[in-house]
């Protein structure tokens, strides 16, 4: 007679990716939404902003809570994300960025953007921020989780304009 199986070891967590060294992204959400629109033949969606958005080669360090959302569950993970949501409104309010009553960035002033390009900005409020400006951008391609890479998820993921179902699934692929 043959033990019954157990299951997975697997856990629904990515602790270990911490204890490797994560230290940010490996490229920035501009550069792969500038990858998949050539990859989809959406060439055209590419503007002089997205080409300076991030600069070239500056991937920030991302903060210890920003690496708590890749080691967690898919429902903390939503709990997290929420805070981290609040903290970017916050922190963009703060410089006079004006919002929708749907929490939707109306108008991003001088002071907001310039906060923006700075590198000591977490970089879940740069993602929350980008997923503002280039909404239209990424709503065109949001039902195809599977071709799209980490940095867009997780720029996704920071968007409650999408349902909670899709930010799920979106979490689902980060992980």
């Amino acid at each position: 007679m043959k033990p019954k199986n157990r299951g997975s070891t697997k856990t629904d967590s990515l602790s270990g990716r911490h204890e490797v060294g994560m230290l940010g992204l490996v490229e920035s959400p501009s550069e792969s939404l500038k990858r998949h629109c050539n990859a989809t033949g959406s060439d055209d969606l590419i503007d002089a902003k997205l080409e300076s958005y991030y600069k070239p080669g500056v991937v920030r360090v991302l903060q210890r809570i920003e690496i708590a959302v890749f080691c967690c569950k898919i429902s903390s993970m939503m709990k997290q994300l929420d805070v981290l949501i609040d903290m970017a409104e916050e922190a963009l309010a703060e410089r006079d960025v004006k919002f929708d009553e749907d929490g939707n960035i109306l108008h991003i002033t001088q002071k907001a953007e310039q906060y923006l390009e700075r590198k000591s900005t977490p970089e879940f409020i740069r993602s929350y921020a980008f997923g503002q400006i280039y909404r239209t951008v990424l709503d065109s391609h949001v039902g195809i989780f599977n071709t799209l890479s980490i940095p867009l998820l997780f720029v996704i993921v920071l968007q409650k304009r999408y349902t909670v179902l899709n930010r799920r699934k979106a979490c689902a692929w980060m992980r």
